[in-house]
């Protein structure tokens, strides 16, 4: 019966590769889609459609018992979050995390750096050349009324956002071809886009991965070379938990630390939460599986995490993001450790991964490449209980 159930696997290996690559492009036109000014109105019908086309290619794939032990926890998850929340976002991840086995991790984030770049590089033209979305906005920011340029995207801070997680995808992607001169040209860049957006988060973003590839480039450390030590993973695992940490801390405490930081840092997302009439995204809030009342949008990622899915589903996510970091560790993987702090440090502040939008997440791609080497199964049965 196995030796059948192969057979068929292997016939229908290339349909089911096919399927999953559809069902990516379309992952990314909607993402573009929500970032223009346009109004998706089938958005939830074709994220079921890419939900079945991921799930036709995990039918046709082979996993070992680690690889089905993380996707029945997260399904089973996903479907209680699902009924609970009404939000079908941790199922529809899992299917994509699932269906990216077999399939080179960096031919999915190339496909997605190209797929994005272009889409955003579509929606400047129509903006710059006046046939869609507006070029800038004018509004009170800060208590000035100024002008700021958004490029059909809506919004400044979107913009930006979107041209600096673009950047770190491309670096990240194509490590052993970015020269130095590269790294300046994209500093320059990124202070011109400052300056038409005043994006602080979006150029911070885009300065932490120009600045960490500079020195990952200047240390010799291009992909697949592995060096020796733990203490620097050691060191921005701790400083990703201590970001996060504090995020939680000032959903639930209003002190006078809180309220510094929130004023000079984080330009008052804490603040918003306790402006809203259930002071939404705090302790209050939560809940172990989510709330269907839980449907406000707000910066804090980490924070809406746990306020839109609950807190049982948040902290199984947040577990594996550190077996990621983990993984990254025991590889000498400079470059994942580079994604995944920035990523981590950044969701403290901005909600731009958690959403309903699998185009935007990278950390689950990676996730796809990093797990099978965490034997998750391995460490329950206690066969690796010696490592």
């Amino acid at each position: 019966m196995k030796e059948k159930i192969r057979t068929v696997r292997e016939r229908l290996s290339r349909p089911a590769k096919a399927a999953f690559w559809l069902g990516l492009l379309i992952e990314i036109v909607i993402l573009i889609i929500d970032k223009s000014n346009y109004i998706n109105p089938i958005e939830g019908q074709l994220f079921r459609v890419t939900f079945v086309l991921f799930v036709l290619k995990m039918l046709c794939t082979d996993y070992d018992r680690n690889d089905l032990l993380y996707i029945g926890i997260f399904a089973v998850l996903g479907f209680i979050s699902w009924r609970v929340t009404g939000r079908n976002e941790i199922l529809r991840e899992t299917a994509f995390v699932a269906a990216c086995r077999g399939i080179d991790m960096r031919k999915i984030l190339k496909v997605l750096f190209f797929g994005t770049g272009i889409g955003s590089m579509f929606l400047i033209f129509l903006s710059v050349t006046g046939i869609y979305g507006g070029i800038s906005v004018t509004a009170n920011f800060d208590g000035y009324v100024t002008t700021r340029y958004c490029f059909g995207m809506g919004n400044p801070n979107s913009f930006e956002i979107m041209i600096g997680m673009i950047t770190l995808l491309g670096l990240f992607v194509y490590t052993d071809r970015v020269k130095i001169w590269h790294l300046f040209c994209l500093f320059i860049l990124d202070g011109i886009l400052f300056y038409l957006s005043r994006s602080i988060m979006g150029a911070a973003v885009m300065t932490a991965a120009i600045l960490w590839t500079l020195v990952l480039k200047l240390a010799g450390r291009n992909a697949g070379r592995r060096t020796h030590g733990t203490g620097r993973f050691i060191f921005w695992e701790l400083v990703s938990a201590a970001a996060m940490a504090f995020g939680f801390y000032g959903a639930v405490y209003d002190n006078g630390i809180v309220k510094l930081l929130d004023d000079t840092i984080l330009t008052g997302r804490f603040a918003s939460l306790r402006g809203f009439n259930r002071h939404d995204g705090m302790l209050s809030t939560w809940h172990l599986f989510g709330s269907r009342l839980n449907e406000k949008y707000f910066d804090l990622g980490w924070v809406r995490l746990v306020y839109w899915y609950g807190v049982i589903p948040a902290a199984a996510i947040l577990a594996v993001l550190f077996v990621m970091f983990a993984v990254a560790r025991k590889r000498q993987d400079d470059w994942a450790l580079m994604m995944l702090t920035i990523l981590t440090v950044f969701t403290v502040m901005e909600a731009h991964i958690v959403s309903q939008y699998i185009a935007r997440n990278y950390l689950l791609v990676l996730a796809s490449a990093m797990l099978p080497q965490a034997d998750l199964a391995g460490y329950i049965t206690g066969r690796n209980s010696d490592q």
